[in-house]
């Protein structure tokens, strides 16, 4: 089978799947082009299959319209009508360090609770109670990172006052490497023996501490407790939030 042919039949498979509307505005391309490309009116070389894999689902490796019965394959093991969309897996098995592999993509959630607000005690060195397993291309996409060194962790958000941009119960991605202010941002704090997420910002020539929520004050960096510090800035958060339609 000739590649341009498993190109047509794997781009075909995702028309079938979804619809051609869906899939032009997925691909970038119009609906007449992606109708000729099928039938084999219009070429489907190497530049605009690279194009259309960029578009439609970045996260997955190039090149993946190019292999035969693709399509169909991802949607059979994945079970899901949306290949562009893939979700993480959250895994409860605990993976070591020896098990890490160019295959997937590990970030660590630790035992500890984040408080936007007034704070959870937490001790320096936090257990590792489950991971997030990602495909690499998939990290590098949606964390941009594949965590070799493992330098991000996940820390889980508490309270509201960083609401509306972190919501109770996210899952939020920390680089643990940052210990120093490194331009306006998001950062983890350990603040009287508790872990704070806070957003720090120069108004003027002061470093402040402040809540996007804008019910709670804030304060300058030079007014802190004593032992305050950066613990890591937090660069990606995933919205935990269920949606509640009646009790059980």
């Amino acid at each position: 089978m000739k590649i341009t042919d498993i190109r047509r039949a794997n781009l075909k498979d995702l028309v079938d799947m979804e619809s051609l509307s869906a899939v032009s505005k997925k691909a970038g391309k119009p609906d007449r082009q992606i109708n000729d490309m099928i039938a084999g009116r219009k070429s489907f070389g190497e530049k605009i299959a690279r194009e259309i894999e960029e578009n439609y689902a970045s996260h997955l490796p190039t090149g993946w319209l190019d292999k035969e019965n693709y399509v169909k394959e991802f949607f059979k093991s994945h079970k899901s009508s949306a290949i562009y969309d893939q979700e993480p897996v959250i895994s409860s098995k605990m993976t070591s360090e020896k098990e890490h592999t160019n295959a997937s993509a590990f970030f660590h959630i630790l035992d500890v609770k984040a408080a936007c607000g007034e704070g959870h005690f937490n001790n320096d060195y936090h257990e590792i109670v489950r991971s997030i397993e990602m495909e690499p291309n998939e990290a590098q996409h949606l964390i941009g990172s594949m965590n070799r060194n493992n330098k991000i962790q996940i820390v889980i958000a508490s309270k509201d006052s960083m609401a509306p941009t972190i919501q109770p119960d996210d899952l939020l991605f920390v680089d643990m490497s940052i210990k120093d202010y490194a331009g306006e941002a998001i950062y983890i704090l350990l603040h009287g023996g508790e872990l704070i997420c806070k957003r720090l910002s120069i108004v003027g020539k002061t470093l402040m501490v402040s809540s996007d929520n804008k019910f709670y004050q804030s304060w300058p960096w030079d007014d802190r407790m004593e032992g305050t510090r950066i613990i890591g800035r937090v660069i990606r958060a995933l919205p935990m939030t269920f949606k509640k339609f009646g009790s059980v």
